[in-house]
């Protein structure tokens, strides 16, 4: 689903802030905005999974990821027109352009103290 650019437009501050309410998805567009093409699901499975890995990357751990980023985050983050998903829901691309997203990333990496 894509969002109109208008109505992201209008209200980008807003949608961000709670697209990045969660570590997961500041994980997510981070890892997106490194990459000069589509990543797959099992890239940011990989992604997510080694930055919440408390020395355990089990399978079971892996799959609970997936769940989250099926049911959670990248609904979440293609309803706020932030990413684009794939026909086949194999893919995932970027849709905002780095200058804009990267003052809302490094606010949530390194909140003022």
């Amino acid at each position: 689903m894509e969002a109109n650019e208008t109505e992201v437009q209008s209200g980008f501050p807003f949608t961000m802030f709670s697209v990045l309410a969660d570590p997961d998805r500041v994980e997510i567009l981070s890892y997106l905005l490194d990459q000069p093409t589509p990543v797959t699901i099992g890239e940011l499975v990989d992604t997510l999974a080694e930055a919440n890995s408390n020395g355990e990357n089990t399978d079971t751990e892996r799959e609970k990821i997936n769940i989250a980023l099926h049911h959670n985050h990248l609904p979440k983050l293609s309803e706020s027109g932030v990413i684009g998903i794939s026909s086949d829901e194999e893919y995932v691309t970027l849709l905002q352009p780095a200058p804009q997203l990267k003052p809302y990333l490094e606010l949530a990496v390194n909140p003022p103290t």
